[in-house]
């Protein structure tokens, strides 16, 4: 696992809850392994597309119809609050998604159905960011 080498007790991580603009979500950096579940999500510009992805996260999508966000933040690893990485392990850049692969993309996918017709999506989301609090 990526993340196994990260000691998750109280004294070394902390998280902290964020809002973040739509754009910022966006560039999140994705580990290879998961990134083409993520962008078959991500690129979704009508309902149908999206339904036929993720046919089994309805109850997902009515809940961002009725809230304009997601019900459950992803967790976002600050990689910059870990100055030393074990060899091997895949960290890049600022920031990057340790959970939520499937929010995110559906994120990614809402915005440009948005963009099509017009619904109550929020600019703004709350995420959960991961930091090291020994950095």
């Amino acid at each position: 696992m990526n993340y196994a080498w990260i000691n998750y007790g109280n004294e070394y991580i902390e998280f902290v809850d964020e809002q973040w603009a739509n754009e910022q979500i966006k560039s999140i950096n994705i580990l290879s392994g998961g990134q083409d579940y993520y962008d078959s999500i991500s690129v979704c510009d009508t309902w149908d597309k999206l339904f036929q992805i993720i046919p089994n996260r309805r109850h997902q999508i009515e809940y961002w119809l009725k809230n304009g966000t997601w019900e459950v933040s992803p967790i976002i690893l600050d990689c910059n609050s870990f100055p030393i990485k074990p060899k091997g392990v895949e960290i890049n850049g600022k920031y990057q998604l340790v959970e939520g692969h499937t929010r995110t993309g559906i994120l990614n996918s809402l915005i440009k159905i948005n963009m099509k017709e017009s619904f109550n999506l929020n600019n703004t989301h709350k995420v959960w960011i991961m930091r090291n609090k020994l950095k």
